[in-house]
């Protein structure tokens, strides 16, 4: 996420230009974030199809949406408090080893796209949301863009909440895409790539809690 934050510092849009459209240009940052909520994308959209991954999508959407309005109201100060952030810390570890053994030890299969009833939906939302609200990197991300809009942009509170939205979906509508695409390989995939792909999804993540819990350990 450093390049991330790199770039809400250093990048400069036309104020004249609506706000929703500088959020939208300024969402294409984010496309190239790779992170534990990306990994779980890809994996759910190449085993179980599109659908899948994009409620993975819609559930990581949704975790956005809550950052940005505590964030809008003026709840950073709460959410960036260190002694929060450590436990924020611990508790994404601890949530990014359980995915991570599952997924390096779970046998692997490559599903056929399926009609998805409502509790099968609200399960693939709730591990996009809670793979992504847990995420300390991401809670500073949104803090990061809000102050950076602040120092950069004379925005009204209205005005803010048009950046944020344009963001927003330019971030979901890449997400989408990402599922899209990631779908349209599983022909090219054999369960044996698929259980290479699942050990290296679920390493991934065990590598992102241990770097959690060092930068936590860190900051002390």
């Amino acid at each position: 996420m450093r390049l991330e934050f790199y770039f809400c510092t250093a990048l400069e849009l036309p104020e004249n230009m609506p706000p929703v459209l500088n959020g939208l240009l300024f969402g294409l940052i984010f496309i190239f974030a790779i992170g534990p909520s990306f990994f779980l994308l890809i994996q759910n959209s190449v085993e179980y199809g599109f659908k899948r991954g994009a409620l993975i999508a819609v559930g990581i959407s949704l975790s956005d949406i809550l950052f940005v309005s505590l964030t809008l109201v003026g709840m950073s100060s709460i959410i960036s408090d260190p002694a929060h952030a450590q436990l924020l810390s611990i508790i994404a570890a601890i949530i990014l080893v359980i995915f991570g053994i599952y997924y390096f030890i779970r046998k692997p299969k490559i599903k056929h796209e399926e009609i998805i009833n409502g509790r099968g939906a609200l399960r693939f939302i709730f591990k996009g949301f809670l793979i992504n609200i847990f995420n300390p990197t991401i809670i500073l991300f949104w803090i990061t863009m809000s102050t950076t809009v602040s120092a950069n942009y004379n925005y009204s509170w209205s005005d803010k909440r048009s950046f944020f939205i344009g963001m927003l979906i330019t971030i979901f509508v890449s997400d989408m895409a990402k599922a899209y695409l990631a779908n349209h390989v599983r022909s090219f995939i054999t369960v044996k790539s698929v259980k290479v792909f699942n050990r290296i999804v679920g390493s991934a993540l065990v590598i992102f809690a241990a770097s959690l819990l060092f930068q936590s350990t860190v900051e002390l």
